[in-house]
Order: structure tokens, then sequence, then C-alpha cells
């Protein structure tokens, strides 16, 4: 996911960079930071988020 969401040119971060030691697999999330967009570039931002993710729901990542 972190992968697609910078193609779309959303940078993410998965939490598991935060993590002193890894979890299950199903206990992966993600770290959005906003504080550096203007209020105007949020709802574009969020598009292309909610576009890489149906990509990856896809199956179509890296296409």
């Amino acid at each position: 996911m972190v992968e697609e969401a910078a193609r779309a040119d959303v940078r993410l971060a998965s939490l598991d960079d935060y993590r002193l030691a890894p979890t299950e697999a199903d206990a992966s999330a993600l770290v959005v930071g906003y504080g550096n967009l203007t209020d105007q570039a949020v709802p574009g931002a969020v598009q292309r988020l909610t576009h890489a993710i149906e990509r990856v729901r896809a199956g179509e990542h890296g296409a």
C-alpha cells in the first residue's frame, strides 16, 4: 500500500516502521500525516489515496 500510494504522489509510512518488534500480519496499519498540506490540498490527496487503496484491493498495484 505504501508503494502504491507513492505512485499516486501520496506519502505514507507503515506503522511497522515505528514498532520496536514485529507484529502479526493482520495487525498492520498505516501512518498518514497531513500537517504539511494546505487545506486546499487535502481533498485531492484523499482522493488519490482512495484510488490507490482501490487499486491495491483490486490487485492492480504496480500496473
